[in-house]
């Protein structure tokens, strides 16, 4: 999917995080588990996608934002999140050859 990446202005612990993710293939298995739940629900705020998939918020951001860069993932409208209560955008995975992903 996408390679690891940290802010360039990030910590150096950021850098490492990001490191460790790729090398033991759990950025990739939560890239998919994202991609899987925006399929499976599109229309859904990140923070919906958070609780859905169990990764919070904090775990699916950056991996709709690898998603995204990817071009597996669009961004839809602006509405307010059912848990945080906040205005957030909504999430639609993108289709392929005819079909979704």
């Amino acid at each position: 999917m996408t390679a690891a990446t940290a802010r360039a202005n990030s910590p150096e612990t950021s850098h490492q995080a990001a490191l460790r993710l790729e090398m033991t293939g759990k950025r990739e298995r939560n890239e998919q588990i994202v991609l899987a739940a925006v399929t499976r629900n599109p229309g859904r705020t990140c923070g919906e996608l958070g609780r859905i998939t169990g990764l919070d918020r904090v775990g699916v951001a950056p991996r709709l934002t690898g998603l995204l860069h990817a071009g597996k993932v669009t961004q839809g409208a602006r509405r307010r999140c059912e848990y945080q209560k906040t205005n957030q955008v909504t999430w639609y995975a993108v289709e392929e050859q005819g079909g979704l992903l």
